[in-house]
């Protein structure tokens, strides 16, 4: 059986999560922060092994948190779509 509020929630997040990924800030702030790990990382030198283990984790944290967001928002694609054929096999 189908869970219609899930898929609403999930829609709803999705929505969120899209809009989101398309703000001119929220863009900015992972290209700057990714800018300036990577920047950081490249600076250090051979000895600061600690500091550049702790650059590439900001690195692959901050991939993490910009893959869940899109992962939230394509599952919310996802429900939209199937609240769509519901919504189509409602009024068959």
């Amino acid at each position: 059986m189908i869970d219609e509020a899930k898929l609403q929630r999930e829609a709803s997040r999705g929505s969120r999560a899209e809009s989101l990924i398309r703000h001119d800030l929220f863009k900015e702030s992972f290209d700057v922060l990714r800018t300036k790990y990577i920047d950081a990382w490249t600076l250090t030198e051979p000895a600061e092994v600690e500091a550049r283990e702790n650059f590439w984790r900001a690195i692959q944290v901050l991939a993490d948190v910009e893959n869940h967001i899109k992962k939230v928002a394509q599952t919310g694609r996802l429900a939209k779509k199937q609240l769509d054929d519901l919504g189509g096999l409602n009024r068959l």
